[in-house]
């Protein structure tokens, strides 16, 4: 799997926050920014990371897993 830096964060603060705004607005980048930096990470890997509608977002089961691979990898690293 290839990793873009760039992006990880975002999706980090996206699943933390379960919105694209929520989270553009607390990196100070645009809700348009978060939202390319996401399907360029699914386009990339071929995943689909979230499930979205127009009321929700959630976590798929891998973007979940994704998720607590960057957690245990962030801990880690900070060891």
């Amino acid at each position: 799997m290839k990793s873009l830096p760039n992006q990880l964060p975002i999706f980090i603060e996206v699943a933390k926050e379960n919105s694209f705004s929520a989270a553009a607005r607390n990196l100070g980048i645009s809700t348009p920014a978060v939202s390319k930096a996401i399907n360029k990470l699914e386009d990339q890997w071929k995943l689909k990371l979230f499930h979205r509608s127009s009321h929700s977002l959630s976590l798929t089961s891998v973007g979940q897993t994704l998720l607590t691979e960057l957690r245990s990898e962030e801990h880690t690293s900070e060891l």
